[in-house]
C-alpha cells in the first residue's frame, strides 16, 4: 500500500512495508508502521526508511481533509524514528499547494535532503483516497474495533 503526495515537479511516495507490533496498541502512538520514503524534487531524489505511528497518519489525514475542503491551511506529517522526516503542505485559497520538507539521514548526521515542489488541489483527491485506505487498514481506531 502506498501514499503519494504528487505535484507538478516533484513527489513524495510513502510505501508501507510492515507493521511493527508486539501485539499491543499504545494508546498515545497507536502502532508503528515501517515505511520506505521516496522523494523526488525536480532532478533530485532520495530514498530511505522511516517509522510512522498510526496516530501520526490519522492526524495528518484530519489536517489534510480540512485543508482540502477549506482551500486553505497547513498539514504536517512527521516521522520521529531513527531518522527525522517532515512534510509540510500549505494550501492557498486558489488551490495551489506548496509541498516542502526535509529528511535527515540520522539524528547524529548533518546530512539532510531539503525539498520543495508545487502542487495543486487536483492532485490531492487520490492522496486522500490512499490515506483513507491506510487508515482503514492500519490505524488504531480500526484495529481496536
Amino acid at each position: 500500500m502506498n501514499l503519494g503526495i504528487k505535484g507538478k515537479n516533484g513527489e513524495v511516495i510513502i510505501e508501507i512495508e510492515k507493521i511493527i507490533s508486539n501485539g499491543e496498541i499504545d494508546r498515545y502512538r497507536g502502532i508503528d508502521i515501517w515505511t520506505i520514503i521516496k522523494i523526488r524534487s525536480e532532478n533530485f531524489t532520495g530514498r530511505r526508511s522511516a517509522i510512522f505511528s498510526s496516530l501520526d497518519i490519522e492526524l495528518f489525514y484530519d489536517e489534510l481533509i480540512k485543508c482540502y475542503e477549506g482551500l486553505h491551511g497547513a498539514a504536517k506529517l512527521v516521522a520521529n524514528s531513527d531518522c527525522f522526516f517532515e512534510l509540510n503542505l500549505i494550501f492557498d485559497k486558489y488551490g495551489k499547494v506548496i509541498c516542502s520538507g526535509h529528511y535527515d539521514e540520522s539524528w547524529e548526521s548533518n546530512n539532510q535532503l531539503k525539498f520543495i515542489y508545487e502542487s495543486d488541489q487536483t492532485f490531492f483527491k487520490e492522496t486522500l483516497i490512499e490515506l483513507k485506505a491506510i487508515i482503514e487498514s492500519y490505524t488504531t481506531s480500526h484495529l481496536v474495533d
